[in-house]
This record gives structure tokens, C-alpha cells and sequence, in this order.
């Protein structure tokens, strides 16, 4: 759904609900709008990626080996903030 949604207000609140609710299968959209140009998309990404918590290190850390090195940044600085 997520990956569907053009909307950037639908598509913030949409990233908060699966972000609290820890919707797995959505895990890899977050990730990915954690680089997104959009700013407020960025931080709403930011936001659902940490109210998962520790848990989604690994998945951070398997998305900053795969990322371009200038958007590795991004998912370096959210691990530094969960550990």
C-alpha cells in the first residue's frame, strides 16, 4: 500500500500506523524512504523505523551494506541512535 501511495500526507500518516504497529511486510518500504529526496518523507520514515526499536538494527545494518555509499549516512546515523 505504502509503495502505491503518492500522497505525502497520506503517506506519513500511512509510515506512522505501520511504523507503531511493526508491520513487517512493510519494513523494506520504510527502509528505502529513510534516502527518499522528500524531507518530511525521510523523517516520517526516521520516526516509524524508531518506534520499532532495537529490533530493526539488523535490517538497517543489511540496508546500509547494500545502500550507495553517500546514502549510508542515513541508516548509519538511525543505528547509532537505537544502540
Amino acid at each position: 500500500m505504502l509503495e502505491l501511495e503518492t500522497r505525502r500526507d497520506v503517506a506519513l500518516g500511512l509510515m506512522a500506523s505501520l511504523g507503531h504497529g511493526r508491520h513487517e511486510p512493510s519494513l523494506p518500504s520504510l527502509l528505502e524512504r529513510l534516502v527518499d529526496r522528500d524531507h518530511r518523507i525521510r523523517q516520517g520514515a526516521h520516526a516509524a523505523l524508531r518506534a520499532w526499536g532495537r529490533d530493526v538494527i539488523p535490517a538497517l545494518r543489511h540496508a546500509a551494506k547494500r545502500a550507495r555509499p553517500d546514502r549510508r549516512p542515513a541508516y548509519e546515523a538511525l543505528i547509532a541512535e537505537l544502540a
